[in-house]
């Protein structure tokens, strides 16, 4: 390992031997490290530096460029830099090890997986998250280190998708937000958070969309001018109030027919803690009965053989009705807030109506025997399906009703 005076003409002139040479600058003082350069047998000059590490007493070295993409000036500079850095107590060689060993965005998105918070989520969350996961971010991001990741990656995904579904944009945001705050800085795999400032969309419509009666009254007789699963579907989230999915994947084995009552497992809940009773008004029930007998486990059977085995996407038709009419935008979920908004105009007690949504009630869920409000139920579900009759010009007789009731 000889020691020469480092000049740019000396460093040019180096040659390749018959195996790797390493030469120290001579012009180094006691304490400032040892700086070479290697030569290997193909001629590469790299530059390194030689410390003490001020951690474990090591001697260790630490390669800083290569020649001649980093002259010896720059080595130089870049040389007395580290030197100081490594006086002021780091390990530049330990660092380097530790950025090897260092989290990438797959085990953020692990870790927030297995995070309690997540586990205790609803199911259907944590699906369209990993849908995100998978589709948007795993892509881009997923060998990443966390900390390489900086407000220009993130930027660029979520401006990309701001353009096309600026709403949709915002709930990513949501997620990556959980994702940095929750899990990377708590467990300090970052020093400082690379989240964009402002969500995509920095002024998103409330969610309070209702269909007046006048909407009800158009959807309702454009559906009946519809084939398929969607139609039924809609109609039944605004007879019964439940959410769309667990409307579109009834089964039949969910449906006692005699007693018109219709039990979600709790398997199917949101909440996943207790089953769900519904007792079905008679305008449900026509819809049940005409599709009795149609050699499926479910209501609304699946005619694309989706895995799941009933009809889970609806938006086309949804789309379809929205065009057609020419009307403001909705949401399945949004005919489930107009059941609940027409149920209030009809001075169904409030506790009552949320009970009917499968809401808790404070902290009481669970306390209750599930029939306690069943009764209440039926006759909130009633006057509901009756409301909807009148809305849709519909005169059902009283001996009708009762007929289609006791089935």
């Amino acid at each position: 390992m000889p020691k020469i005076r480092f000049s740019a003409k000396k460093i040019q002139s180096l040659k390749p031997g018959e195996k790797s040479i390493e030469y120290f600058d001579d012009s180094r003082k006691r304490g400032q490290g040892r700086f070479g350069v290697r030569v290997s047998q193909k001629g590469l000059k790299t530059w390194f530096i030689q410390y003490k590490s001020p951690l474990d007493r090591k001697i260790k070295r630490f390669t800083i460029g290569t020649y001649p993409d980093l002259s010896l000036a720059d080595a130089r500079n870049n040389a007395e830099s580290t030197m100081v850095d490594i006086k002021s107590g780091n390990d530049p060689m330990q660092e380097k090890a530790d950025y090897h060993k260092s989290e990438t965005f797959d085990d953020l998105w692990q870790a927030y997986c297995r995070h309690p918070d997540t586990k205790k989520g609803a199911e259907s969350t944590r699906k369209e998250n990993q849908r995100k996961y998978d589709k948007l971010l795993k892509p881009v991001l997923g060998n990443m280190r966390v900390v390489d990741i900086r407000r220009k990656h993130l930027n660029t995904i979520l401006d990309d998708m701001a353009e096309k579904t600026p709403v949709s944009a915002n709930r990513l945001y949501s997620l990556l937000s959980v994702l940095f705050n929750r899990i990377a800085l708590d467990k300090e795999w970052i020093d400082s958070n690379p989240m964009p400032r402002k969500k995509p969309l920095s002024a998103e419509d409330p969610r309070d969309r209702v269909l007046d009666d006048s909407e009800i009254k158009a959807v309702w007789k454009h559906l009946g001018t519809m084939f398929g699963n969607p139609p039924d579907i809609f109609k039944m989230i605004l007879l019964t109030g439940q959410r769309p999915g667990e409307v579109a994947g009834m089964a039949w084995s969910e449906i006692d027919i005699d007693n018109a009552i219709w039990t979600i497992p709790k398997e199917r809940t949101k909440s996943k803690k207790q089953k769900h009773l519904v007792p079905l008004s008679a305008q449900a029930m026509v819809i049940i009965r005409a599709r009795e007998g149609n050699k499926s486990s479910f209501v609304f059977p699946s005619n694309h053989g989706s895995k799941e085995g009933y009809t889970k996407h609806t938006h086309k038709a949804r789309g379809k009705v929205i065009k057609d009419l020419g009307m403001e935008k909705w949401g399945a979920h949004d005919l489930r807030r107009t059941a609940r908004t027409i149920m209030g105009r009809l001075k169904v007690k409030p506790y009552v109506a949320e009970k009917v949504l499968g809401h808790a009630i404070g902290k009481i869920e669970g306390t209750y025997d599930l029939y306690d409000y069943l009764d209440d139920k039926r006759k909130a579900l009633d006057k509901l399906g009756k409301e909807i009759d009148r809305i849709n010009g519909i005169e059902v007789e009283k001996s009708n009703l009762i007929q289609l009731r006791q089935g």
